[in-house]
């Protein structure tokens, strides 16, 4: 599986000679090692293109490297140091274990800001729902960490790489931590997350049990675009469905 995804990657992307991509059962999503074309490439560039590639390529957002740890490009995997065989695939276990520290350290700087984002994380950009920050990055593992905050508010959630299955998650995790029912329909509609904050803080003071399209709009019928795709995919859904079973078990 994952020699499928660095295949898609490398095909699509000039910038980058090799790349190993690694995940955790633990994990929401993988990271990676890349070899760049060229020696002195930038890491925020290498990871831009990465992201284009995926995307041309349909890949799920979990199956996106969300961190990368760039190796020289005069160090690339070879045969003879070990680290290809000599039909030239990779060996998956030595490649691990070459590189293990620096991507568990990629995962702790990930999880650094997704876990606890008040505690040596970004600031939340959610004033009256401090909550939704943890809220959204959990339901996006695609979600640039890097990105200003103050800036994702104001982009609609389908901007920041949201789709069904994701918005299925954050309605959720919603409930589960906020204890309000949001509808799927406003958090794909909405034009940007700062309306979906305020719905759901009228919500709350309200005392409102749920979330509707309808109400607790910021600032009224143009807060919400009536013509966005709001169609749920429904093999990703029995899919996000069955892991939801597996994780209860």
């Amino acid at each position: 599986y994952p020699d499928r995804l660095e295949a898609a990657l490398e095909a699509r992307c000039p910038e980058v000679s090799q790349c190993h991509i690694w995940g955790k059962s633990s994990e929401r999503f993988v990271v990676a090692v890349v070899v760049p074309a060229v020696e002195g490439a930038d890491t925020d560039a290498v990871q831009e293109v990465l992201a284009a590639a995926a995307s041309a390529a349909s890949l799920a957002p979990w199956e996106v490297p969300q961190a990368v740890h760039l190796e020289s490009a005069g160090n690339p995997f070879t045969v003879a140091n070990g680290l290809l065989t000599a039909s030239g695939k990779r060996r998956r276990a030595e490649l691990n274990e070459r590189y293990r520290e620096a991507l568990e350290d990629l995962y702790a700087r990930l999880r650094s800001g997704t876990d606890d984002p008040s505690s040596g994380g970004a600031r939340s950009p959610f004033q009256r729902v401090p909550e939704l920050w943890g809220i959204l990055q959990r339901s996006l593992p695609s979600l640039r960490l890097r990105t200003p905050p103050e800036r994702l508010a104001s982009r609609s959630f389908a901007a920041l790489g949201g789709d069904s299955v994701a918005a299925l998650r954050f309605c959720g995790l919603v409930e589960q931590r906020l204890g309000l029912r949001l509808a799927l329909a406003l958090l794909l509609r909405a034009r940007s997350m700062s309306v979906v904050e305020e719905a759901v803080a009228g919500a709350a003071m309200s005392g409102a049990g749920e979330v509707r399209v309808e109400a607790h709009l910021a600032g009224g019928p143009g807060d919400v675009d009536w013509t966005a795709e709001c169609s749920l995919d429904a093999e990703a859904l029995l899919a996000e469905l069955r892991r939801r079973a597996e994780d209860a078990d």
